[in-house]
């Protein structure tokens, strides 16, 4: 399966062929593996929506760490 082609669990295919929102929070945490992340970047390179969603996630991403635990 290629980063780009949603699993089986997201429904039905996208069409224009965007990753997974889970792929797109991997890669923000720093867990793709390089292979994919290299193919996530180039999509992200061209492609504004996702680009926007794996910021937001980074953020996400980021302001938990920042958070101490209880």
């Amino acid at each position: 399966m290629t980063p780009l082609t949603p699993s089986p669990s997201s429904g039905s295919p996208d069409p224009a062929g965007h990753p997974d929102i889970e792929l797109l929070a991997d890669l923000a945490e720093g867990l793709a593996d390089p292979a994919t992340a290299e193919e996530l970047h180039r999509h992200l390179a061209g492609c504004p929506e996702c680009a926007d969603t794996w910021a937001a996630l980074a953020e996400v991403s980021r302001l938990l760490g920042d958070d101490e635990p209880p």
